[in-house]
């Protein structure tokens, strides 16, 4: 499935760079208040399905440039520990608990199968998805309006929004073609 138009105009480590403050802001400042009242310097645990160093990874890069523009300093008022799957040829659930053993404060999950790690591996820990596709429909969250749980963030692509980008292209192109139907995961059809 490819982005929408406008989507694919933006790469998806663009986007990250955008969504990293939005999520810095929602999820760390209560971690940061209380961190600061015993000295602790907050940890945000990364599942990245990409190469560590020296490969490297722009969504994490991406990701560490927006903290860094929301006035984080790396080592000094934040600690991101980076755990990476290397293309999905390492398994996710050692990397989550590994992420859980360190005590982090925030997992930022950045694949769908990442964020379905760290949702199996904890209740309690705060899980930031980052643009996955259809958390709704594979379990992550409850619905895009009230997710529930301990898991938030953006979505790609759902039912509901493919659903939505229809009506406003129906709206939009008066004499339009036949359209064919949105599929979602293992092919059930959007409604």
């Amino acid at each position: 499935m490819t982005a929408p138009p406008v989507l694919a105009a933006v790469r998806s480590t663009d986007r990250m760079g955008i969504l990293a403050p939005l999520f810095a802001a929602i999820l760390l400042l209560p971690t940061l208040a209380s961190a600061q009242a015993i000295g602790k310097v907050p940890r945000i645990g990364v599942l990245s399905g990409e190469y560590p160093p020296p490969r490297g990874d722009d969504c994490l890069d991406a990701f560490r440039r927006g903290l860094h523009e929301a006035g984080y300093t790396e080592a000094q008022t934040i600690a991101v520990e980076p755990r990476f799957s290397e293309a999905n040829s390492k398994p996710w659930p050692p990397l989550a608990a590994d992420l859980l053993r360190m005590r982090v404060d925030v997992i930022v999950a950045m694949t769908t199968t990442a964020a379905l790690a760290a949702r199996q591996a904890t209740a309690t820990i705060p899980i930031v998805m980052g643009p996955v596709s259809y958390p709704v429909e594979v379990g992550l969250v409850a619905s895009l309006a009230r997710p529930g749980g301990n898991v938030t963030g953006s979505a790609m692509y759902t039912a509901e929004l493919l659903q939505k980008r229809m009506e406003v292209l129906r709206d939009a192109v008066p004499a339009r073609p036949v359209w064919p139907p949105s599929v979602g995961p293992a092919g059930r059809r959007a409604r």
